[in-house]
């Protein structure tokens, strides 16, 4: 207060002007309302950011799960295929061996010899549809 008293005795406009500007620029930075607009942004950029980051997360899980879907689907798919095969095996190794003993010796030697090794592929741990492949969809290639 002292300093704008002194200031207004002095007669010369130009001396009045540029002490004027130099009083309204001694603090460093923007102006409060101008610092308070830059933090909004700043906050809704962040604001932002945070929110695609929640999004891409959930998009994520979402995939997650239906990759995790396809292979249960494929997994059981694979499981009840060689249920069957295995079943069929033993049933084919059974008529086999049924016609080995009977009169139809070399037709069921044939077919026990083809149905056991059939039931020693399984068991082996060779899946029927095993293919050598590190895609989750393979008709993606299409």
């Amino acid at each position: 207060m002292e300093a704008e008293k002194a200031l207004q005795k002095l007669e010369k406009p130009e001396v009045l002007s540029l002490a004027a500007f130099f009083s309204s620029k001694m603090t460093f930075g923007p102006d409060p309302e101008s610092a308070k607009l830059m933090a909004q942004t700043e906050m809704h950029h962040e604001t932002c950011r945070l929110e695609g980051y929640k999004k891409n997360l959930e998009n994520q899980e979402q995939d997650g799960k239906r990759d995790h879907e396809f292979r249960l689907k494929r997994l059981n798919h694979d499981t009840f295929l060689m249920g069957m095969v295995l079943l069929l095996a033993l049933a084919g190794a059974g008529t086999g061996l049924y016609l080995t003993v009977t009169e139809h010796g070399a037709l069921g030697s044939n077919i026990l010899i083809a149905s056991v090794a059939l039931i020693y592929y399984i068991i082996g741990g060779n899946p029927l549809s095993a293919k050598k492949t590190n895609e989750v969809f393979p008709f993606n290639a299409l």
